[in-house]
């Protein structure tokens, strides 16, 4: 018996006429096949009465958020995450989106999607504290490795930064009052 290929996305927000869910500190799992959209605590989607999938930039986050029209009217809007960036509120999600959105049409066409399966392994980016050899499971939480992986800063590099910020503050006021001094002579 052959697996059904499944596409697994993390979602922070889902919107539609009757039900919202926003949240940037946590993550809902959303898992597409062939036939339906399925996310955590909401209705499934079905493929089938999708009518139109695009995209629309949401300013405010600067993230792109899918939107999809049913044949019923109905509007249901999605913000996919970048697995590799959850603590920016769904900025710099385009990668994502984009595959987001290019899987639901290829289903929509009746076509089979040529897109990894796993949101780590779509991600063309990563920020430099995440390990290269890894093994992310697409189905725990962009959060869990983010918080297992980022650097924390010591109490001793904190003491360093602060004391660096008040010196180079120091040098600047002193530069900008002996060149006022050095024009007003």
């Amino acid at each position: 018996m052959e697996i059904e290929p499944k596409w697994i996305f993390w979602v922070t927000h889902v919107q539609s006429q009757s039900i919202r869910i926003q949240s940037y500190s946590i993550f809902i799992k959303c898992i597409v096949n062939s036939d339906q959209i399925s996310i955590e605590n909401h209705p499934s989607i079905r493929i089938a009465e999708i009518q139109e999938c695009g995209h629309a930039l949401i300013t405010r986050f600067h993230s792109i958020h899918t939107k999809l029209l049913m044949k019923d009217g109905r509007m249901i809007e999605i913000a996919v995450a970048d697995p590799f960036y959850p603590n920016f509120k769904n900025r710099n999600n385009a990668s994502e989106a984009w595959a987001f959105k290019e899987i639901i049409n290829e289903l929509m066409a009746g076509q089979q999607p040529n897109h990894l399966n796993s949101p780590y392994d779509r991600a063309k980016h990563k920020a430099k504290f995440y390990p290269d050899d890894a093994n992310y499971d697409p189905h725990v939480s962009p959060l869990e490795y983010y918080h297992r992986y980022r650097k924390r800063w010591s109490a001793l590099e904190i003491i360093v930064r602060v004391t660096m910020t008040v010196i180079i503050s120091i040098l600047m006021f002193l530069i900008i009052v002996l060149i006022a001094q050095y024009l007003g002579a």
